[in-house]
């Protein structure tokens, strides 16, 4: 019997067996309905040694990962032509031009049915580069329909060749800091937080429409900003960055159901700093978030790599 079952049974003047029975049957209610909802943890591959890879390259090896500890790897959309007008992802997802469905299929759709049908790899993901090559234009509609677009059309053909989900390359690797307010854009920090959330919207809505129970997982997101998980006061922290991911972030969850999951990984999870940092980037990012969408955010956010 736990101190708080005295202590609730204690004020409210009640016999402490009578009010551990009466609880009970809650408690057993959680706990079947927390074990049907309990997943076994999967161990997928990620590197440059697959990232690199075609889809008919890993299925030509696919029976090499048949004895791996394995459920599943991450890959990309790529061909072996160096042609720009190829529907792969070579090219970042904020592309001016919105892909092809049927190019995606004709490419590449056999060869996705195929490899998640081989063990090793019946748990894979899908890979692109998430982080645009220039700074968002947060006002500019038109771009932001393309980038929605094309990262629909990747939900879409995740779900229907059998993947796990998607991994977002969201590192800045320009260095365009696009989730940074700048003078440039010609708005208030609070203004912005209003666009980005809007945007943020826009931008999965399409994703769980597609494909409602998928899993989402990224390189970086809110951890790649350490200092959220030591900050006192991590709203105001975002504030003075000008870092609009967070109502960003609040966008995703708007639109997102129950039954999808985004897990924010971080390079640097083999740091022991970031290992002992995630419960404080876990709490802390809390307060990152709209009062609304807390509860979903611990339903279905995760901090890991």
């Amino acid at each position: 019997i736990s101190d708080t079952t005295i202590m609730a049974s204690a004020g409210a003047q009640c016999n402490h067996v009578v009010h551990v029975n009466t609880q009970l049957p809650y408690a057993l209610l959680v706990a079947a309905v927390s074990l049907g909802a309990s997943a076994s943890p999967l161990t997928v591959a990620v590197g440059w040694d697959t990232g690199g890879v075609t889809p008919a390259q890993l299925l030509a090896h696919a029976d090499q990962f048949a004895d791996l500890p394995y459920d599943g790897v991450v890959f990309k959309l790529l061909t072996d032509t160096a042609d720009r007008n190829d529907p792969t992802c070579r090219r970042p997802l904020a592309d001016t031009k919105v892909w092809s469905r049927e190019e995606m299929a004709r490419r590449f759709g056999e060869d996705c049915r195929k490899i998640v049908r081989c063990k090793g790899l019946q748990k894979s993901f899908l890979s692109m580069y998430f982080s645009p090559h220039v700074p968002f234009n947060w006002k500019k509609d038109e771009d932001w329909r393309c980038f929605a677009a094309n990262l629909r059309s990747m939900a879409w053909f995740a779900k229907t060749y059998g993947l796990q989900g998607l991994v977002l390359d969201s590192e800045d690797y320009l260095r365009v800091f696009p989730y940074e307010l700048k003078p440039r854009d010609g708005m208030d920090y609070d203004e912005a937080c209003k666009i980005a959330r809007r945007r943020g919207a826009e931008l999965f809505r399409g994703v769980f429409e597609e494909y409602p129970d998928i899993q989402i997982l990224t390189y970086w997101w809110l951890t790649f900003r350490a200092a959220y998980g030591s900050a006192s006061d991590a709203p105001a922290f975002a504030r003075g960055l000008g870092d609009l991911l967070p109502a960003f972030t609040d966008g995703i969850l708007d639109v997102m159901p129950l039954t999808a999951r985004f897990y924010d990984g971080n390079e640097h999870t083999y740091h022991s700093v970031f290992a002992s940092s995630a419960i404080a980037q876990r709490i802390n990012h809390q307060a990152l978030i709209s009062p609304e969408n807390r509860a979903k955010f611990r339903a279905c956010f995760g901090v890991g790599g």
